[in-house]
């Protein structure tokens, strides 16, 4: 059985609106990528919200990096419509 809290998660500042967004740090375990997720998201300014912007958790291969100001690419997939 895979371990999820020895696997790195990005935490990922996303905005729904524009599709930009950008990696803000790279932590080990699920559970911390989620408590830090809920802990951005806690701090967002009410007009960030209406703006569109959220945090996300994602699994990726990026080494730990605990700073905020990670600052990777992501890349936008286009949602298919049919």
């Amino acid at each position: 059985m895979h371990d999820d809290e020895k696997d790195n998660y990005a935490i990922v500042k996303y905005n729904l609106n524009t599709k930009e967004g950008e990696i803000v740090m790279v932590v080990e375990g699920r559970s911390k990528g989620g408590s830090w997720t809920i802990s951005c998201e806690g701090r967002l300014a009410q007009k960030e919200r209406a703006d569109g912007w959220t945090f996300y958790t994602e699994k990726t291969d990026l080494p730990v990096n605990d700073s905020t100001g990670y600052k990777a690419t992501i890349p936008v997939i286009p949602l298919e419509t049919d």
